[in-house]
């Protein structure tokens, strides 16, 4: 050897070690490059930690990122059948402590844990009809568990306060409030028993004499809805009439009552002093 420079052009597939990167690099017929690497079929990935036969992918960071290339992104998690598992599990030191995802079915669900060993499964989807259920939801109508989510069925809002009041066994199946109107008048039904039924009557003369009185020929009311067995019935009467006038009422029936009014003149005798 001279000790001097032998420069010779490289050929496609020479390998060099670069000392100031640090790295091994190939060259590729016009420049220097890092060697290809294999990627499929890979035993495993560690990045910034250890892999093994379960955990094969394997990343420590603060964060991981998985980002769109131009569109949306797709996160996808595929199990071998119904009864496996595919899902997210989140841990605190190493203790699962929520699980989210298809568990044992093709239903998604999300189940929770004190300890890692004792679960519960707060709320499931059924895949068929979108239908939740889980402890986190009322399990019937008589569920009043503080904190549980409120079935639509089983409370009422906008679409059912108002409707057709039903009950079975004391429990109620309907809506809160039922209104009608009839020729003979209006209802008011409410879920807990009670029923209102007004009507403005047709106006009435009292003639027919009755010793010093005058009363009106009888009128029967037929209730716009009928009320329930056993019901004690309250009737009220308001109305402009005249001092000396009153309305009487027979018992009333569970459809309807018989109203008539009685009028009493009296004379007044004025006297002037001389």
């Amino acid at each position: 050897m001279d000790n001097g420079w032998h420069f010779k052009t490289p050929r496609s597939g020479w390998r060099a070690w670069d000392q100031e990167s640090n790295r091994l690099t190939i060259w590729d017929g016009s420049a220097w490059v890092e060697p290809p690497t294999k990627t499929q079929n890979l035993p495993g990935i560690g990045i910034a930690t250890g892999h093994d036969t379960t955990n094969r992918l394997s990343v420590r960071a603060p964060a991981t990122l998985l980002s769109h290339e131009g569109a949306g992104h797709q996160l996808k998690i595929n199990k071998a059948n119904a009864g496996e598992t595919a899902s997210q599990l989140f841990q605190s030191n190493w203790t699962g402590h929520t699980e989210m995802g298809l568990s044992g079915s093709t239903g998604f669900s999300i189940k929770v844990s004190p300890d890692g060993n004792n679960w519960f499964e707060a709320l499931s989807f059924d895949p068929a009809s979108g239908v939740a259920s889980g402890l986190a939801v009322q399990s019937s109508a008589e569920d009043t568990t503080a904190g549980r989510l409120m079935r639509a069925d089983y409370g009422y809002g906008p679409g059912n306060l108002v409707g057709t009041v039903t009950q079975t066994g004391g429990i109620l199946t309907g809506a809160v409030i039922e209104r009608g109107t009839t020729p003979s008048g209006d209802f008011v039904r409410f879920a807990y028993g009670t029923q209102i039924c007004t009507a403005t009557l047709d106006a009435t003369t009292c003639t027919n004499t009755e010793g010093a009185l005058y009363a009106s020929s009888s009128a029967t009311w037929v209730f716009p809805a009928a009320f329930a067995a056993g019901t004690n019935l309250a009737i009220s009467d308001s109305g402009a009439r005249s001092a000396g006038s009153w309305a009487l009422m027979n018992r009333p029936k569970l459809r309807s009552c018989t109203k008539f009014f009685r009028l009493l003149l009296t004379r007044r005798l004025y006297l002037q002093r001389p």
